[in-house]
Order: structure tokens, then sequence, then C-alpha cells
């Protein structure tokens, strides 16, 4: 029989099923003899993270959303949805902490990646989440905001046995044998890439499947007999075929994987992929990225001869062992593994080890960065990165600002990537403090030091960068900071990988302390993007380095025919207000219409005056657009829209190289913005967003799209000064005695609260 309860147990593209000699988990009965004994409870030892779960806890769902499957078919599901949505309204409710999902009382199977799917007993397949890509798989057009709480039909799909979610795509097999898919199609390349389908289509070649597999792009589809066909993406070699490593690779139709026979279970990572054998023994193939070592064939896992059932995350992969203990490999950059902070095998490990604190597992799943298991006392106990909720103790995205721990008399912040800086003041000391990722030393905090966490050694909460004692002005890129010191002086630390430290080399690579700017003095004022730096001196003269300005020889270089009072740098072009009152000018790349001319023509290092703007007091850059405030407080934006950033009402995948004014705002005082978004800050102190809640978090405080100003956008936060970052953002606040307040995105401790970010030994929370 197929064990339905606990098949697509996957995060984003992972997915797993289980066949003959199995539990039945929906009944509650034991068949064969690969049912796990039962054992101490989870966590006795200093467990996982251990959830209380109803009774009854069939099968588990690990995506964006986590949901889990109750013996009699409820379906409850908990932490926060990525897209900036909840997973479910009314987080945590009841007595549990885990949302009903509302109408369905008969489900026998679940599965999670963007949206979350359930086989209903009768065979219908609903789905639930975001409606962008066809996810949903209902018939209708969808657009990339639409998101629903209760679960829709899957159009004319009445006879599945299994559904298995993927990043891109969803499949499902019928009671014939039959895969349908829906979502992107994921064996086209892209020269030929086809919309994506909102109704279930027929998978060709298949035609006795007994399970469904979805990893990231790719998909597999285990035969009744014990093989194995893979179709889609093949840049790792996840489909068990021959790789040229290249993204475009890809294996167009159902081709058999050599080498499997007698499977049982199969499971898709990211770009790998597993099959379990009838003898317990584990087959896998494929890579961790295009760009590091994988393998096309199938290679036996070593030491693991006992499995009976499997789980795949991103990078790493799990199995629960006939005892009930379960086992991990791959990598363990955010405690995956479970194993703790073991000095061994900190990063990753090649062969399986064991998962503390678990000795009783009755099921298991992955999503792409965590893992949990289910015990045979009924509870849950979960290990990983906290980044979507799933350790069940918080929120990771704050709507509403949040105070940073431990800083007062802040003077200045900045927001990188996913950290955040500020200066502040101790007694006649200006200090500097970051927290959230340290990837590639972003923090300044030193050499590496376990205490900080795996998250890139992430700090969810300050810790001071040595060194700087008069530090004037802050600003932060991707993952690299740079201070300004009273003396005018410049120094920076973290990533150099687009020569931001203006030493003519992009060497080090990255650093973890301080490293000064040679060649700059007097500066005045600095702006980071993410791949260019600019500084301004006392005199008003300008100079720019990084990759994005004049690779390689990554050195200040001063702009020429430029007096400034202000600069503000965006990815690979920079714009100043000029001494002469109000004009703005601008310089670099333009094919967004960044320079604000008029045209899409690059001047790299010639500033262009823009069009139609002489009276500006402040600018501020995004990645691919810019902003100026003018005098009488109206904003005016110009570049890219593709997420409705520039306030105009409407969104677009058009340049705009004239500035548009704003909507809604006329009386502005600080500007900025990020990626996908931007923020105002407007006399009264308080902070209005617009642009989109982005592709992965909820920086601006919005829960959804959002076209021009709200005044409640960001509640009521009274700020001195912001700045915003890629999934986040923070303020210097006055009414907080001058601490620093942050709201968005916090999957990597970027709003500096000291919550939980993740689980890589065990602890328990309730």
């Amino acid at each position: 029989m197929v064990r339905m309860a606990l098949t697509g147990v996957l995060g984003l593209g992972c997915s797993t099923l289980l066949l003959a000699g199995c539990p039945d988990t929906v009944s509650n009965r034991c068949s064969g003899s690969e049912c796990a004994a039962p054992g101490a409870d989870a966590g006795r030892e200093g467990g996982i993270i251990v959830i209380p779960a109803p009774p009854h806890v069939a099968g588990l769902a690990l995506g964006e959303a986590n949901c889990m499957l109750l013996s009699d078919g409820q379906v409850r599901c908990w932490g926060v949805h990525i897209s900036g949505a909840r997973a479910l309204e009314g987080r945590p409710a009841g007595q549990y902490g885990f949302a009903p999902v509302t109408g369905i009382d008969d489900a026998i199977q679940t599965s999670a990646g963007p949206v979350a799917c359930a086989v209903r007993r009768s065979g219908r397949v609903v789905c639930w989440g975001p409606g962008a890509r066809g996810m949903l798989g209902d018939g209708h057009a969808h657009t990339d905001e639409d998101f629903t709480l209760t679960p829709v039909p899957v159009h004319a799909l009445e006879d599945a046995v299994q559904v298995s979610v993927g990043h891109f795509a969803a499949c499902a097999v019928r009671r014939n044998g039959a895969v349908a898919c829906w979502g992107d199609d994921i064996a086209a390349s892209s020269e030929l890439q086809k919309p994506p389908s909102n109704a279930p289509r027929p998978i060709d070649g298949i035609t006795n499947a007994a399970a469904i597999a979805v990893g990231s792009e790719h998909a597999c589809a285990l035969d009744a007999d014990g093989t194995v066909a893979c179709w889609g993406e093949n840049s790792g070699g996840q489909t068990g075929q021959p790789s040229s490593g290249q993204y475009d690779d890809r294996t167009a139709k159902p081709t058999k994987v050599p080498g499997v026979t007698d499977a049982v279970e199969i499971v898709a990572g990211w770009d790998h992929t597993c099959a379990r054998k009838r003898d317990g023994s584990v087959l896998c193939w494929g890579g961790v990225s295009s760009s590091e070592a994988f393998t096309p064939s199938a290679q036996p896992v070593p030491d693991l001869t006992d499995a009976v059932e499997l789980a795949a995350g991103q990078r790493s992969t799990c199995a629960r062992e006939r005892g009930g203990t379960v086992v991990c490999w791959g990598a363990n950059d955010v405690g995956q593994l479970g194993v703790g902070l073991a000095p061994s095998i900190l990063e990753s490990s090649a062969t399986p080890v064991q998962v503390k604190g678990v000795s009783n597992a009755t099921a298991i799943a992955m999503s792409r960065f965590a893992a949990c298991a289910t015990t045979d006392r009924g509870r849950v106990a979960c290990w990983g990165s906290n980044f979507n909720g799933v350790l069940g103790d918080r929120d990771v995205i704050a709507a509403s600002p949040v105070r940073v721990q431990g800083i007062e008399l802040a003077k200045s912040v900045a927001a990188g990537h996913r950290f955040a800086c500020a200066i502040y003041n101790v007694e006649a000391w200006s200090l500097v403090a970051c927290w959230g990722s340290n990837a590639n030393g972003a923090l300044g905090a030193g050499v590496a030091n376990p205490d900080l966490g795996r998250i890139d050694n992430a700090r969810p909460v300050p810790i001071p960068v040595p060194g700087l004692t008069t530090a004037a002005d802050i600003t932060a890129g991707d993952d690299y900071a740079c201070v300004r010191s009273k003396e005018g002086t410049v120094s920076c630390w973290g990533s150099n990988t687009n020569g931001v430290f203006g030493n003519g080399t992009t060497t080090p690579a990255a650093t973890t302390t301080p490293q000064p700017v040679p060649a700059l003095s007097n500066v005045a004022e600095i702006s980071a993007s993410p791949n260019m730096m600019c500084s301004r001196d006392l005199a008003g003269a300008v100079k720019c380095w990084g990759s994005g300005f004049n690779a390689p020889t990554n050195e200040p270089e001063t702009i020429a025919d430029l007096t400034a009072v202000q600069i503000a740098a965006g990815r690979g072009f920079a714009c100043a207000l000029r001494a002469r009152p109000g004009d703005v000018a601008c310089w670099g790349t333009n094919a967004r219409g960044t320079l604000g001319d008029g045209t899409l023509t690059r001047s790299p290092k010639v500033p262009v005056n823009v069009l139609n703007i002489h009276d500006a007091m402040q600018i501020g850059a995004g990645h691919n657009h810019m902003c100026a405030v003018r005098s009488g407080g109206e904003v005016m934006c110009w570049g890219s829209n593709d997420t409705g950033q520039l306030g105009i009402g409407q969104r677009d995948i058009i340049a705009h190289p004239v500035p548009i004014a704003v909507k809604n705002i006329s009386d502005a005082m600080e500007i900025h913005g990020a990626q996908w978004s931007t923020c105002a800050r407007r006399r009264s102190g308080k902070v209005v967003c617009w642009g989109s809640p982005s592709h992965a978090g909820n920086p601006i405080g919005l829960e959804k799209v959002q076209l021009d100003p709200s005044e409640d956008s960001v509640g009521n936060l009274v700020a001195d000064r912001f700045a915003v970052g890629q999934l986040h953002a923070c303020a210097v606040s006055s009414e907080w005695r001058s601490g620093v307040v942050c709201w968005g995105a916090d999957g990597y401790g970027q709003l500096g609260d000291g919550r939980l970010l993740y689980a890589p030994s065990p602890i328990i929370v309730y």
C-alpha cells in the first residue's frame, strides 16, 4: 500500500512518499516490520525544540507554511508564510498554538512549499496560500498578491492518491498511476519556458506511478516496479542523467535513473534526489548546487542500512531508522543536522550523524533549512532554522517595530542585506554595534566565535565592533559596512568581493574587523550600495569605487565636474545633490532609467542632470531606483518600478527615466530605498513605506504590495532617522530613549531583539 499520511513532508521543493510495509498512520495501525519502536520521550536528553501537538499526529509537511495532518483528517498549520502573509490568521490559536485549516476534516495526505496542499479522502486535492505562478492549480489566473487562507480545489483533480509541492511546481499521482502537474513547466529550458499552468496537465510517459517527489525545478516518479524516472532541471545531476553543470541543462521528459531498482520511497531536495530501497539502504544523486561538486549517478549513502523513512531539505537529508532514531547528513550551517555545535561537523557532514535527543520518532519531515520529527508520545520536535517559524515559539516577521536590545543614545543606523548597525554614545565615545547575519564578517566582530550561533554566525542582539571609538556616520551594503570617523577617515569590514575596501584589489575577499580605506581624508559623508561605495569630503568633492563603478581598479576616483552637499549610491549608479540649490546629478548604469535624464544611456563617470528637479533637499537610493524629496515635502522617483517602489499608483516592468511624483505624500523629510521598496519619514516623524513586501519577507510593515504611501504602514513609529535593508528596516527614535527599533523579516536576527533564530542543539521550548 502507499503510505499517504506522511507523503509530501517537504520544504521549498522537498517531498517524500513511502511504499509497502509502512505504518498506516491515518488509522494508527502498523502493517509490516518497518514500524518504529517506542522509546523515551523526545527531548528528555535535552532534545531539539519540542512543540506540544494535538494527539494522533499522522504526518507533517514543512514549507513556507508548516502543517500537520491529524488522524481524524484535520490539518493544522503554524509558522509564518515567507511571502509576507501568515500561514493562517489567528496564530497562535487553540490550546496547542496550531491553527486549523478551514473546511478540511477528511485529509489523508499533505504537502507544503510556497503553497500547502492536501489530498482528501475522496481523491480531490485542495490547496491554499499564494496564487502566484499557478501554484494553486485551481484553473484561475492569479496575481502575485493573491493569497487565500481557504483551501480551493485543484481543477479537475478528483482521483489523487498523493500530492507533492515543489518550489515552482506541484504534481499529483492519480489512482490509475498517471501523473499531473501544475505551476511552471520545469522541463522547459529558459528559452522555451512556457507560461505557468494554473491547472493540472498530464506528464507523458508515466503510467504506473506509485509516488511523486518534486524538488526546486525537477521531479521524480517512483514506478510500482521500484524504478525511478526524473525530469526537469539537471544542473546538479538531480534527474540522474549526465549534466553540464549549467542551469539550462534540462531533462525534457521522464527518464529512468540508471542503477535504481527495488525502491520503495523517493524524496527530492533543492537539487538532489534520494531513494530508499526495500532493504533499508539509501541511494542519492545530484548535488548542492551547480557551482559545487555533484554526481548524476546514484550513490549509496554510507553507514545507512535500516532506514524506514526519508526527508530532504535544500542541502541536507534525514532518515528515520527502524529503532526510532533519526540521522541526517549534508549542510549544517543553520543546525539542520540537529547535532548541536560539535566542532567536527559545524558546517556539514558527508555521512549520516545522529540527531540528538530523538530516539522514538514515528515520522520525519524537512523544509529547506529545518527538520521535524513526531514521536510516539504525540509530540513534535524540530531543529534547524526558524526562518519560517517552524520552531513554533515566535513570528519571524514583525509588521510593527520591536526594540533592539541594549542600545541607547543612538545617533544613526544603517541596514544591510540581513544585518544592521548603529552608532551610539557611551560617555565620550561614539561606538558601533551590529546584529543579524555575519555572512562574510558583516558584523565586524573579529574572529568567528561559536557562541554567535550558526546562521553565518548570526547574532540576534547587538555586538560591538572593536576598534571604533569616534564613529560619526555609518552605511551598509549587502554583506559589508563602512564607518566615517569624526576625523574624516573611513573604515570598512565584511565582504570585499566588489572591491568596496578601496584598496585597489578584492583582497582580502572578506574581513571580520574594520580596514581603513586608503586615499581618503576630510570625509563628510559616505554611501554604500551592493557593489560600490561613494564618499563626499568637506569641500563637496565626490569619490566612488568598487566593481559597480571602476573595476578592476577599485580605488577611490573623483567624479569630475561635481560639488555636492549629499550623495546616495545604488547598484552600479549614484546620485548627488549639487551645491547649487536643488539640482540632482547622477552617473553610472542606466538600463532602468536610474540616471533620471530621460534616456537609458550609461554615463559611467560623468554626472548628468536629472530632469525637472531643481528644488531637492534630500535624495535616497534603492537598488535600481532613486528618489528625491523636494523643498515642499513632495517626493519624485525614477528608475525601476517592477514592485511599485516608485509610489506612482501602479507597478510595471518598463524603465522610468524621467522623475515622477509619488502619490499621497507632501510632507516628506527623509527618504531611503531598498531592492523592492521605498520608505519616507514625514515631518511628524512617522515612517511610511510603499512597494512590495518582497519576495521573501515583510521588510516595510506591509501585508501586500502597496503602490503609494499609506499613513499606517509602520504603525505609530515616530523616528528621528531611519534606514532600509533588503527585508527589514530600522530607525532611531527619541520616543524610545534614542534607542533603535527595527521591523520586517528577522530570519537572521536583523531585528536585534534577541529572539530565537535556530536550534542547532537540544533545547525545550514547552
